[in-house]
C-alpha cells in the first residue's frame, strides 16, 4: 500500500527585534521605545503568537503599554497595558485579537517604582 509523504519538520518564521535598550527611567517618568514595523509581507494576524520581553535592571516595576500606527505617523494608544513588578514577558492576545491590525507598533513603559532604572523591551513573534 502507498503511504503519504509525512512531514517532519515544521517550517516556522520566527523574528526579533529590540525595540528599547537599557533606558534609564526614573520615577514617575515615562519613555517611548523605537518603532517596530511589521512590514508588508508579514501580517500580524498570521502569526502564532506575539510575546514582549521587559526587563527592568532594578526591578522597581512599571506599566507598558501597546501604541500602534498605519501609517508611522499618528500612533494612538491601543488602550491595552500591563503593569509589572519585575522583568518578564508576557503576550499580546488582545493584540492579535483586533480586526485590523496596524503595521507600526511601539510600546511606552512608566516607571512606577520608587527608584530610577533601566528598561529594555524586546518583541518577538513567529508564524508556523
Amino acid at each position: 500500500a502507498k503511504q503519504d509523504n509525512i512531514q517532519t519538520q515544521l517550517k516556522s518564521d520566527f523574528h526579533t527585534a529590540a525595540l528599547m535598550t537599557s533606558q534609564a527611567i526614573n520615577f514617575g517618568s515615562s519613555a517611548t521605545s523605537s518603532v517596530h514595523d511589521f512590514g508588508q509581507d508579514k501580517v500580524p494576524q498570521d502569526f502564532t503568537g506575539v510575546l514582549v520581553q521587559i526587563t527592568d535592571s532594578a526591578a522597581v516595576g512599571g506599566m507598558i503599554q501597546i501604541e500602534a500606527s498605519f501609517d508611522n505617523s499618528t500612533f494612538y494608544d491601543l488602550g491595552f497595558g500591563t503593569s509589572f513588578s519585575t522583568s518578564g514577558i508576557f503576550a499580546l492576545q488582545e493584540f492579535l485579537s483586533f480586526v485590523a491590525i496596524p503595521r507600526y507598533l511601539r510600546f511606552k513603559v512608566s516607571n512606577t517604582g520608587m527608584s530610577s532604572s533601566n528598561f529594555s523591551v524586546d518583541i518577538g513573534y513567529y508564524r508556523s
